[in-house]
């Protein structure tokens, strides 16, 4: 009996160029992929191959038992082993994740770490067809959508799992076979996590229904993962189509079809959080496709969505840099990375750029400061009916969210001068003004040079 051959390798992506980890827990079903990737390995199947065995700090004892099985049967077999240890509960009380979780996103930071050392192309779990139906009913019950029900894939990025079209029986007549000894985790007979409830509850009640109730569910995850490959390739053209410079083009991506629409801000969304995506993320950045532009969304670990005109952005908001100095009238303000300069003026001179200005000097109080925004600044503009907050004219000026801390000439919470843009309709020069000042904003080319 052979659980691995050449159909399955070839399935899984993995051909005789490849080196291959195997994450051995000393358990039956990756035991049992070991021993089967050797065959393939003295077959010429694969060019390499090496194991890692996890310590999740979880277990005491057997733990430990575990890890010297997984020792003696690689030296055995002749197969180098990378043994390494980490602390779950700790690690769960620092990130408020669950166990399952946090032993997860461990042992799979700790595989690809070992893969890449060992020169591997991608690590081989040992996932069954058991494993597939308790996966789906998971994501079930959480009310996933279609990818989620999709259930696993036999080869998704670096992870692979060759043994997915088997069963738990399928694995233990071959150890039987062989006569090949493994490991129990005691765990597994525990019901307080979720999979392990599934497996022994509810799995086998609805066995009652349907005594090949794993191999129907398999079947429907792969209808439905072939509609998931369908629909996500039509997403991807829609999702280049839409690409402008390092944004996209919301009313593109705001008319497509619900289906497209949503794996498109999925594949947004996870391309910004390296995969750490839960659904309310997308709904939250699907609802700023019809936000009013400089709308901005917080999401988690310093990412945000926001608009910038009709261009929809996702990344990291560069940190902006408050300041707050003293406004030196006939010289220079000195700003982080650039100044004010202002001189007397003999006559008006009108400017366009926003960068250069001709003001009423009697107007600009003595204490006046250069500063960055504070939430409730108001601003009247050249020529405008009335005041307003300097956030809605920024908006209205499609002035980008990544460029709203430009240095502002304020007394209290008014602006006077936004520079770039425009000067308030306070400090006007007209035929009665008898002192221009003329007043120009001036970055300093040696850091922005630097920055670059």
């Amino acid at each position: 009996m052979q659980l691995v051959d050449a159909s399955v390798l070839e399935a899984c992506g993995i051909n005789q160029a490849d080196k291959v980890l195997v994450g051995l827990s000393g358990g039956a079903d990756s035991v049992a992929l070991l021993h089967n990737l050797q065959q393939c390995l003295r077959k010429n199947l694969l060019k390499g191959l090496s194991a890692a065995h996890l310590h999740h700090g979880i277990r005491s004892g057997s733990a430990v038992s575990d890890a010297a099985f997984c020792r003696r049967l690689c030296h055995e077999m002749g197969i180098p082993l990378a043994v390494g240890h980490v602390n779950v509960p700790g690690y769960v009380r620092d990130h408020s994740m669950s166990v399952e979780q946090a032993a997860r996103h461990l042992r799979y930071a700790f595989l690809r770490e070992q893969a890449e050392q060992a020169g591997a192309s991608c690590v081989a779990v040992a996932h069954h067809a058991g494993d597939q139906a308790e996966t789906i009913l998971m994501h079930l019950i959480r009310g996933s959508a279609r990818t989620g029900l999709a259930g696993m894939r036999m080869r998704n990025g670096d992870i692979v799992r060759p043994l997915l079209t088997h069963t738990r029986h399928d694995i233990e007549a071959y150890l039987a076979e062989n006569g090949i000894t493994y490991c129990t985790d005691e765990t597994n007979a525990e019901l307080h996590a979720t999979r392990n409830r599934i497996r022994h509850e509810l799995l086998p009640y609805m066995e009652g229904f349907n005594p090949r109730i794993s191999f129907a569910l398999c079947r429907m995850a792969e209808h439905m993962a072939a509609d998931e490959d369908y629909f996500s390739a039509i997403a991807k053209e829609a999702l280049e189509s839409s690409r402008r410079g390092s944004g996209y083009i919301r009313d593109k991506i705001a008319v497509l079809p619900k289906p497209i629409q949503s794996r498109v801000v999925m594949a947004l969304v996870s391309d910004c959080l390296c995969g750490d995506v839960v659904s309310s993320d997308v709904q939250r950045v699907t609802a700023l496709l019809t936000a009013r532009t400089g709308s901005c969304i917080q999401l988690r670990g310093g990412h945000a969505a926001w608009l910038e005109n009709e261009i929809l952005c996702l990344g990291k908001v560069p940190h902006a840099q408050f300041y707050e100095t003293a406004f030196i009238p006939y010289g220079e303000t000195i700003l982080p990375g650039s100044r004010f300069i202002s001189k007397r003026a003999e006559r008006f001179e009108k400017t366009t750029d926003g960068f250069s200005v001709c003001v009423n000097a009697a107007k600009i109080p003595q204490d006046a400061v250069v500063r960055t925004r504070r939430d409730g600044d108001r601003f009247f503009p050249f020529g405008a009916p009335g005041r307003r907050l300097l956030s809605d004219y920024l908006t209205d000026r499609k002035c980008p969210r990544t460029k709203r801390d430009m240095p502002l000439l304020c007394d209290g919470d008014e602006v006077l001068w936004v520079a770039g843009y425009s000067v308030s309709e306070r400090l006007r020069v007209n035929t009665a003004t008898e002192d221009i000042m003329q007043i120009w904003y001036e970055e300093d080319m040696a850091d922005a040079f630097d920055a670059r």
